[in-house]
């Protein structure tokens, strides 16, 4: 027979079962593999978005490009009127219009002047701004001292108070002519206009930003956003050489070039990522949800396996140890181990030869036991012969006696004999010698000694009130001795004048208990206990750590006490 898939429970797969903590062990020992699969289906849906948003950045460079070319253009303008500049200066008329006339060939809005070294316009393709100072002197100083053609951002200009791009130049001079300059602005508005040319409106900006990360204009963010800021750390905190591909501002991407050759100023176009469509939901949600049923199943995978080699055939390993503790044999269980693991066979194989051995262990000791338990009945049968014949022989001497107190003596004798009988029978005729029933020993010894008094004690009726107790066997013998002298006492104190004799037991505590004897006395009571009988039951009250308490206004009341609180009063 082959070994058959169990059927699976909850509680199988519990810590407390070898099978859960095996399916522990293999989901543990294949979670490093699990994680790598969800950090590389994490890694391929991060390499999708940026392939994605690197797509829209290809695109956004181009339009970054076009706006480029409009400022290579408004420079190699610059620099040719720069040739002519002083020519047109001697007669501002003339030069008006033409550079109204060149200014038709460049990008719409832009306007041509030619200016002093103070700024002020000389003349102009705007007639109303001739004469007027301008805000372009850093920009000129910056012409003056390379000699060649500066390109800049001015972000208030005094006519227009629009932010503008411009490009300035040094005029062709000799060296004893005085200053002149030639400049190109444009809007940068409509610059800003070209660059998200495409682009949603509600999803995208542009803006121009100086190379310590100050964003000089920008459209269609607001300027207080986050994303406004983070543009500004990003140029801050990157190089030059890391531009020109799309890089990630929170939840925004965005593309950057640089604005001229001087890299003072970059153009930025920026996008918020298109929503996903239900289609790229699903394909993130399998690329992620791929790599966990990958997981899982291997787990599922290898804990089947062990299930099926090692816990299945370890579990008909235990029930065959349970037939073999029980003495019987289990053809069936054994044959489901014929296709079980080398190992597991060895098992099933050792456990068998043990529970041989086992058996025959058992037998010789049953028969040892048997021998034993016999001997012991001997034993107990002879010792309670030898003690009926000493409690005979001292009965007939008491008999005998001429003398009162001799007799009494030897009665007194015979009754402690008989008590040690009643305590060795109760002990051994049960077979248990372990611990003792302290109630069923107390009852027997107090009827036992009230019947030995025959007709002096016949009036006497007995209350008894014993819970039960059980005792260590080692105290039987002092206990016995504790009961039967307590009820001895009393009968030497005046058996004639008790009329109820009332004994009551109960626990006290683990391993403690409280024993009361009193009776109920008519007329011509006895006098208090006698010193000797005192002193014998304190002694055996001593042995077991128990206390004694009487009552000099009650002669007929002993309370003997075994508990922690008499152990630690000792």
């Amino acid at each position: 027979m082959k070994l058959r898939p169990p059927a699976l429970w909850p509680r199988q797969l519990s810590l407390e079962s070898i099978r859960g903590r095996l399916a522990l062990i293999m989901a543990l020992a294949f979670l490093p593999a699990g994680v790598m699969a969800f950090q590389a289906g994490l890694t391929a849906l991060s390499a999708r978005a940026v392939a994605a948003q690197s797509e829209v950045g290809a695109t956004a460079l181009r339009q970054l490009s076009m706006a480029r070319d409009e400022v290579t253009q408004l420079r190699e303008s610059t620099r040719t009127l720069a040739v002519s500049a002083r020519t047109l200066a001697a007669n501002p008329r003339a030069c008006s219009e033409t550079l109204r006339a060149f200014s038709e060939d460049l990008p719409p809005a832009s306007i041509t002047a030619v200016l002093n070294a103070e700024s002020v316009v000389i003349c102009s393709s705007n007639p109303g701004a001739q004469g007027r100072r301008t805000a372009s002197g850093p920009l000129l100083s910056e012409a003056a001292r390379r000699g060649d053609v500066v390109s800049g951002f001015i972000a208030a200009p005094r006519m227009t108070g629009e932010p503008v791009i411009a490009a300035v130049a040094p005029a062709t001079q000799d060296s004893d002519a005085r200053a002149l300059f030639v400049g190109v602005t444009r809007p940068a508005q409509p610059l800003l206009d070209d660059i998200r040319d495409g682009a949603a409106p509600d999803r995208s900006f542009a803006a121009i930003v100086t190379r310590n990360g100050e964003i000089a204009a920008q459209l269609g963010l607001p300027p207080e956003s986050r994303d406004a800021s983070r543009l500004g750390d990003y140029f801050r905190e990157s190089s030059a050489a890391a531009l020109g591909a799309a890089f990630r501002l929170d939840r925004m991407w965005a593309v950057a070039a640089p604005y001229d050759e001087d890299a003072q100023l970059y153009l930025v176009e920026g996008w918020v990522p298109a929503p996903l469509t239900v289609a790229e939901y699903a394909r993130a949600i399998w690329a992620l949800s791929l790599p966990i049923m990958l997981w899982l199943a291997a787990v599922a995978a290898a804990w089947y396996a062990v299930e099926l080699f090692v816990a299945r055939p370890l579990q008909i390993v235990e029930n065959l140890a349970r037939s073999y503790a029980r003495g019987e044999d289990s053809d069936a269980e054994e044959a489901l181990l014929q296709n079980a693991p080398q190992e597991i066979s060895s098992l099933r194989r050792t456990l068998a030869a043990m529970a041989k051995t086992l058996r025959g262990r058992e037998t010789r000791l049953a028969i040892a036991l048997q021998e034993e338990r016999a001997l012991l009945l001997e034993v107990n049968h002879r010792v309670k012969n030898n003690l009926q014949l000493v409690a005979s022989i001292l009965s007939i001497q008491a008999r005998g006696s001429g003398d009162a107190q001799e007799a009494r003596g030897l009665s007194r004798a015979q009754d402690r004999v008989q008590l040690l009988a009643l305590a060795h029978a109760h002990i051994y005729a049960s077979g248990e010698v372990r611990d003792i029933a302290l109630d069923e020993m107390a009852s027997e010894i107090v009827r036992a000694l009230v019947a030995a008094r025959g007709a002096d004690a016949a009036h006497i009726a007995l209350d008894l009130d014993l819970s039960p107790v059980r005792a260590s066997a080692d105290r039987a013998v002092p206990l016995s001795f504790l009961i039967g002298e307590s009820v001895l006492t009393f009968f030497e104190m005046g058996a004639k004048s008790i009329r109820t004799l009332r004994a009551s037991l109960g626990p006290q505590g683990a391993d403690g208990f409280e024993f009361v004897i009193a009776a109920d006395a008519g007329a011509g009571q006895a006098d208090a206990i006698p010193a000797t009988s005192q002193r014998l039951i304190g002694a055996f009250a001593r042995q077991i750590g128990a206390t004694v308490e009487t009552d000099p206004k009650q002669p007929f009341f002993i309370r003997i006490e075994r508990s922690a609180q008499a152990l630690a009063a000792q």
